[in-house]
C-alpha cells in the first residue's frame, strides 16, 4: 500500500490548469471555440428585482474555449482536484476555483493524516466534481463530459471513470443510460484515497454564470436521443415541481400558498425525488409550463420537447446563478422569474414570494403559451 502525507499534498504549489498548458505542464485539445454569447431572455419579471444581480447577469456573456485538458502521471483527490508531483491544478473552466481547491484541501486533509494512492493505468477521467450529489449538475456539467469526450472522439471503453463511493444511485442510473459499463467505473473514498493514473482528462464546462455555450445544443439532442425511451410518455402539460428537501438553504417560506395558487391555475404537482428518471424525463418531455423554486430540478427542462415556459421562483441572492437561462437559451425555451422578499431574520437565503405578483406571472406565461 503506497501512503500519501497530508503536508506532502498541502506543500504543492497551486497553479491554474491555463497557466499549466502554457509551461508543458498539461495538454488541451479544443473542441469548439468560446466567444460572447447570449443567454435566455427574460421573458418577464416581477417582484423584487435585484438590480445588481440583473447587472452580473448582462456582464457574463463570455464562454472560453470547449475542450479537454490531459494531465500526465497525474492524481485525483477530494472534489476531483487534479494533482502532480508538485503541483495542484485549478481553473473556473472545471468549476476548481484557487479559492475552493485551497480551502478544501485543507478541510479535508484536517481528519487525516495521510490518504492512500491507488494506482490505475491508462486514461482516467473524473466525473465528479463540487456539487457532485446533485441532480442539476449531472444534467449540467458531469454528462456533458461523456458528450465531449465522443466529440474529441475518444473511445469510452478506454476510459476509466472515476467515481465517489457515496454517488448516489440516481447518478448510477444516469451514467448507465449514457453508455459508460460498470467495468469502466471505478468507485473510490475520495476523502482518504487518491487515485494515481497515467493520463487524466477533464472537460471545461459549457457555462458561465447565466450563459451557455451553443455546443450545449447539442448535448441536449445526444442525450434525449439516448433518455427517450418510453413510447408512452403522455404527462400533464403544466406541472409544478414541488420541493420536499428539509434544506433550509433558499427556502421558500409561503411555500404551502404558493403551491396551492398553482393547483388552481391548472398545475400538476410533482416530486421529483419520488419519481425514476424515466418518469421525469416523461413528465418534461411533455410539458408546456414548467414552474417552481429555483433549482436543480428546472434543469431537467432539457428534455422539455415541445419548447415550455419555465417560471422560477427565487431570492435575489447571486447564489445559485442563472445557469437555467443557459440551458433555456439553448433548448429554445421562454423563462422568467419571480423574485421574492429576502426574510434576513430567517437567513439562509429565504424569501417570501409576493401571492399576487405569483398569480399574475402564471397568466403572463399563459399568453407567452397562447392559452
Amino acid at each position: 500500500m503506497t501512503l500519501m502525507s497530508r503536508d506532502d499534498i498541502l506543500q504543492r504549489n497551486l497553479i491554474d490548469l491555463d497557466a499549466a498548458v502554457s509551461s508543458g505542464l498539461a495538454n488541451f485539445h479544443v473542441i469548439a471555440e468560446g466567444g460572447r454569447f447570449s443567454s435566455a431572455p427574460f421573458s418577464f419579471l416581477s417582484g423584487n428585482v435585484p438590480i445588481l444581480l440583473m447587472k452580473s447577469v448582462m456582464e457574463r456573456l463570455s464562454v472560453s474555449d470547449i475542450g479537454i485538458f490531459e494531465v500526465e502521471n497525474s492524481h485525483i483527490f477530494y472534489d476531483a482536484t487534479i494533482m502532480t508531483e508538485n503541483n495542484i491544478f485549478f481553473s473556473e473552466k472545471i468549476n476548481l476555483s484557487r479559492d475552493h481547491c485551497s480551502q478544501v484541501l485543507n478541510w479535508i486533509l484536517s481528519k487525516t493524516e495521510n490518504v492512500t494512492v491507488n494506482y490505475i493505468p491508462g486514461l482516467v477521467c473524473p466525473l465528479y466534481g463540487p456539487g457532485w450529489p446533485t441532480w442539476g449538475h449531472w444534467l449540467a456539467e458531469f454528462l456533458p463530459r461523456i458528450f465531449l469526450l465522443k466529440q474529441h472522439g475518444y473511445d469510452l471503453s478506454e476510459i476509466k471513470f472515476a467515481l465517489p463511493i457515496q454517488t448516489p444511485n440516481f447518478s448510477r442510473i444516469l451514467i448507465e443510460k449514457c453508455g459508460i459499463k460498470e467495468d469502466n467505473i471505478c468507485f473510490f473514498d475520495h476523502e482518504k484515497e487518491v487515485i494515481k493514473s497515467d493520463k487524466i482528462l477533464i472537460t471545461t464546462n459549457m457555462s458561465n454564470f447565466g450563459v451557455m455555450h451553443p455546443i450545449f445544443s447539442g448535448y441536449v439532442e445526444w442525450i434525449r436521443d439516448l433518455f427517450y425511451s418510453n413510447p408512452d410518455y403522455s404527462s400533464p402539460a403544466k406541472i409544478y415541481l414541488k420541493r420536499t428537501s428539509k434544506n433550509p438553504l433558499r427556502s421558500l417560506l409561503n411555500r404551502e400558498n404558493i403551491e396551492k395558487i398553482a393547483e388552481h391555475h391548472g398545475y400538476t404537482m410533482l416530486d421529483p425525488n419520488t419519481m425514476s428518471i424515466d418518469q421525469q424525463v416523461s413528465a418534461f418531455r411533455s410539458a408546456t409550463h414548467i414552474a417552481g423554486e429555483y433549482g436543480s430540478s428546472l434543469h431537467s427542462s432539457i428534455f422539455s420537447e415541445k419548447n415550455p415556459v419555465i417560471i422560477a421562483l427565487r431570492g435575489g441572492d447571486i447564489d445559485p446563478g442563472f445557469l437555467q437561462n443557459g440551458i433555456s437559451k439553448e433548448c429554445n425555451q421562454e423563462i422568467g422569474y419571480v423574485f421574492g422578499d429576502m426574510d434576513f431574520n430567517v437567513g439562509n437565503g429565504s424569501f417570501r414570494i409576493n401571492e399576487d405578483l405569483f398569480k399574475i406571472s402564471l397568466n403572463y406565461a399563459d399568453v407567452i403559451k397562447n392559452i
